[in-house]
């Protein structure tokens, strides 16, 4: 099985992302997915991330996921 690092280079968009950009989406991706239940990570792996990207306007992350929901990353640390 392929561990977080060789995943997420496999995610649309991450590339695009400035290795500031990176450090955002990891360390708030990994609060994020360890909030959910253990069955509502399986819908949230980063396999299921569908792309993500640098939104200038709003500073931010935005990831969207294979089942339809999307998510900002806020430079604050949050998500909403």
């Amino acid at each position: 099985m392929e561990n977080y690092d060789e995943v997420k280079l496999k995610i649309p968009g991450y590339a695009d992302l400035t290795p500031e950009q990176a450090e955002l989406f990891d360390g708030i991706y990994n609060r994020h997915y360890r909030a959910w239940g253990t069955e509502k990570r399986k819908e949230f792996t980063p396999d299921q991330i569908k792309n993500i990207k640098w939104d200038a306007k709003e500073k931010c992350i935005k990831v969207y996921y294979k089942n339809g929901d999307w998510w900002h990353y806020d430079r604050n640390g949050t998500w909403y």
